[in-house]
C-alpha cells in the first residue's frame, strides 16, 4: 500500500474537468456456508450527475431474503464514514480496517461488523480501452452478522471482502469478465480477475499467502454457466502470480446467486459458494459477465464488417 490512507476512507472529489462518468463506489460482500447467509451490499456516488446507485441483497436460507436495487436514488449528503442510501446505513468503525452496515426492509432487518485481515490492497482495476476504477482499494477479513425476520434471530457472519474505488467508469466497454474474491482465513484469501473489452483481456489481482501478496499474472477461471445464460454455478479457477506460484480454487456449486445492472448496458450476475484449495475449504463469491456480441477478432472472422 503506497497511497492509501485514513482519508481515502472517506468521499474523493472529482478532478476539474472530469465529466459524467466518474463515479465512486463502495462495497461489502460476506458468506455463511453453514447458514446459507451472506450479504452483498454496493454503493455508488456519481456527483457530477447528482444521483446514487444500491445493488443490495441477503440471502438467508439459500434463498435471496431482501433485496433492493436502484440506479437513480438522489445523492446523500452523508460523507461514506456515516453514509444512508435506501435501506443501507453504513458507518466507519476503524478507516480501512473495520466498518458496520445495517439493513431496514419491511420485516426484515440485518446488520453485520467487518474486520479486515490486513491493511488494503491498492491496485488500478482499469481493464485495456475501459476506465473501470482508477482509484482502488480492497481487503478480505470477516463479518459477524444478525439476521432478523418475522420467523425469528439468526446470529451468522463469515467470511467477506470489502473494496472502495473512484475515477471514470466506462461500464459499456467491459464486454465480459470473471471474478472471483475467495478466504479461507487470514492466512489464505486471493481476489482474481479477468476483464475482456473490444482492445484486449487483462487478468490482474493477487492471492496472500505464506504472510505475504503475489500479484496474479494469469488466470483461467473454467467456469459453468446455468442455462439462463448468467447465473453462476461454479469455476475451476487456476491461478499463476508473478512470482511463478500456482494456485487452483474451485467451487463445485453455487448456493445463491442474484443478478445486478448499471448503465450501458452492463448486466452481472453474483454467486456465493464454498471454494476448495489443497484440501482446504473456504467460501467466496463468483462474478460473470457473459459476452453478448462478436469481438472485433470474431467480425473479422466471420466476415461481418
Amino acid at each position: 500500500m503506497q497511497t492509501i490512507d485514513v482519508a481515502d476512507d472517506a468521499r474523493h472529489r472529482p478532478p476539474a474537468g472530469a465529466d459524467g462518468r466518474w463515479q465512486e463506489s463502495w462495497f461489502l460482500s460476506w458468506y455463511d456456508p453453514l447458514h446459507r447467509a451472506g450479504g452483498f451490499h454496493h454503493i455508488g456516488l456519481a456527483p457530477l450527475r447528482g444521483t446514487a446507485d444500491l445493488w443490495h441483497w441477503v440471502a438467508l436460507d439459500g434463498a435471496v431474503a431482501a433485496r433492493f436495487h436502484d440506479l437513480r436514488l438522489p445523492i446523500p449528503d452523508d460523507d461514506l464514514p456515516d453514509l444512508q442510501l435506501g435501506p443501507v446505513h453504513v458507518q466507519t468503525k476503524v478507516p480501512l480496517r473495520s466498518y458496520s452496515l445495517r439493513t431496514e426492509h419491511e420485516g426484515f432487518r440485518s446488520e453485520a461488523l467487518y474486520e479486515s485481515f490486513t491493511e488494503p490492497f491498492e491496485f488500478a482495476i482499469d481493464a485495456p480501452g475501459a476506465d473501470i476504477g482508477k482509484g482502488h482499494f480492497e481487503s478480505l477479513g470477516q463479518v459477524r452478522a444478525t439476521i432478523e425476520t418475522s420467523d425469528g434471530t439468526v446470529e451468522t457472519g463469515g467470511l467477506a471482502y470489502h473494496d472502495h474505488s473512484w475515477g471514470p467508469r466506462e461500464y459499456g466497454a467491459l464486454k465480459a469478465h470473471r471474478w472471483a474474491c475467495v478466504s479461507f482465513g487470514d492466512d489464505l484469501f486471493a481476489s482474481v480477475f479477468s476483464f475482456s473489452t473490444d482492445e484486449g483481456r487483462r487478468d490482474f489481482g493477487y492471492v496472500y499467502d505464506d504472510g505475504a501478496f503475489h500479484g496474479v499474472r494469469a488466470a483461467e477461471f473454467d467456469a459453468r454457466v446455468a442455462n439462463d445464460g448468467h447465473t453462476p454455478r461454479g469455476c475451476d479457477l487456476r491461478v499463476w502470480t508473478t512470482d511463478g506460484r500456482g494456485y487452483r480454487f474451485v467451487c463445485r456449486d453455487i448456493d445463491v446467486a442474484s443478478p445486478g445492472a448499471h448503465n450501458d448496458g452492463f448486466f452481472v450476475t453474483d454467486g456465493f459458494g464454498v471454494f476448495e484449495c489443497g484440501g482446504r475449504l473456504g467460501t467466496g463469491l463468483l462474478e460473470i459477465n457473459e459476452r453478448a456480441a462478436p469481438s472485433p477478432e470474431h467480425r473479422s472472422w466471420l466476415n461481418l464488417d
